[in-house]
């Protein structure tokens, strides 16, 4: 799961076996009880150990905006008192397509679903463009990269704005991939297979479907969609 990616030219299983540290975020909900971002952080991580082979491994479920940020700066902190760098990360979360859209609401990396009938501060749900190109600036390995799994972080709002990709792109210096569409749990790598709770290995990517195609005129074949890759 999670593997090859080759938008990064990752075909081969082991990747580095410097000292660093490879990391996931995720969404926590404890309403919604299957726990899905959860487990497919698990299984990115899982993952990311076996390409860097002896790696820190480092787990922070999120809710609000506040455990976000000071989950990134504990990632900082915590390899670079073990004298690494981070060879990768993923950020699991919902999410919505960067900059301003036209209706006026300000995407990026979300922690509630937005309802436009009982709206929430912005700021206290929504980790924006402007928030993350002021985000500390991981320690990262040469070969490092980020990705995010949240429905279109590869997207913009609007023609003009940037993608919630490219945005950590520019601010961490590292190749950022994003989602050109909305994402969904499967259980299956290249084609969409739609998983339950008992499923243990899941990832949390875009795929072709009716939405995906609709919305962003993707294929609808249910296989793999490529990331767009900043840098």
């Amino acid at each position: 799961m999670y593997h090859p990616l080759p938008e990064l030219g990752i075909v081969h299983g082991r990747m580095s076996i410097t000292r660093g540290g490879v990391f996931v975020i995720y969404y926590v909900n404890t309403t919604v009880p299957d726990l899905a971002f959860e487990r497919a952080a698990v299984t990115f991580l899982n993952r990311a150990q076996r390409w860097f082979p002896g790696s820190i491994a480092l787990k922070y479920p999120v809710t609000t905006v506040t455990d976000f940020l000071t989950a990134w700066d504990r990632i900082a902190a915590t390899v670079n008192a073990a004298g690494g760098q981070v060879h990768c990360g993923a950020i699991l979360t919902h999410a919505e397509a960067g900059g301003r859209s036209p209706s006026g609401r300000e995407g990026g990396l979300e922690f509630t679903p937005h309802d436009p009938y009982a709206r929430i501060c912005e700021l206290d749900m929504t980790v924006q463009n402007a928030q993350i190109g002021r985000l500390t600036r991981l320690p990262w390995a040469r070969h490092g990269f980020l990705v995010l799994c949240g429905c279109n972080t590869a997207n913009p709002a609007q023609p003009g704005e940037t993608p919630v990709a490219q945005t950590f792109a520019l601010r961490q210096g590292v190749p950022t991939l994003g989602q050109v569409g909305f994402s969904s749990f499967s259980t299956t790598w290249d084609t969409l297979t739609r998983t339950t709770p008992a499923s243990r290995e899941i990832c949390l990517w875009a795929y072709g479907g009716l939405r995906n195609m609709l919305a962003w005129g993707q294929s609808a074949t249910g296989r793999r969609l490529p990331a767009r890759v900043f840098r």
